[in-house]
């Protein structure tokens, strides 16, 4: 019985003699071992491609849920924002969906502190992903996200239509599943992603 030789790289069929693959060009001999280049190329390809939180899998959000948590945030914070207008008697529009198109310096202000205290206090989440059930997180560790990370990925969202441009403008062709979830631009400055809870 003849045993099959794949290259750790891309799996296509190698000569034992063969000192690189006639597919990749990997180096299959070298001071590794072949086992020890196909243990690496599989942990690679896995983080690549599900990553781990505790026990349970890593799973990004899709665009439309991302899409409705913003849209909730930016009601609930019109109306506790327009309620607060009411109290201190000033005629500020807070809403936050136009933020960016808002010249008001203090909605704009009142617009990050919401998401940024959320984002940066709230295990990376604003009310509208902890009802969507979602969470920002670093892009490597995928845990919680530092306050630099948070105020960053919060800037993006005061001026979302134009961080989304850039971001597509400057997506890499290769698209990974980080560079799906990475849609803004901001985003990818930060090292942030967003995972599904669910």
């Amino acid at each position: 019985m003849s045993v099959q030789h794949f290259c750790p790289s891309c799996g296509s069929k190698t000569n034992l003699n063969s000192e690189f693959c006639e597919s990749c060009g990997l180096e299959l001999f070298s001071n590794e071992s072949l086992d020890d280049k196909f243990s690496e190329s599989n942990t690679n390809q896995d983080n690549n491609e599900v990553k781990s939180k505790g026990s349970k899998p890593i799973k990004y959000a899709d665009d439309g849920n991302r899409l409705v948590a913003y849209l909730i945030d930016g009601i609930l914070f019109s109306v506790i924002g327009s309620f607060f207008g009411l109290i201190l008697g000033t005629s500020w529009n807070f809403d936050l969906v136009s933020s960016m198109w808002n010249n008001s310096w203090p909605v704009i202000g009142v617009s990050f502190l919401y998401l940024f205290l959320f984002e940066a206090f709230n295990n990376g989440q604003t009310l509208g992903k902890v009802i969507m059930k979602i969470q920002t997180v670093d892009e490597k560790s995928f845990g919680d996200i530092t306050h630099k990370q948070a105020a960053l990925h919060t800037i993006g969202k005061l001026f979302l239509p134009l961080d989304i441009i850039i971001g597509l403008i400057s997506r890499d062709k290769s698209e990974s599943e980080l560079e799906k979830n990475q849609v803004r631009f901001t985003q990818k400055f930060s090292h942030t992603s967003v995972i599904s809870l669910k």
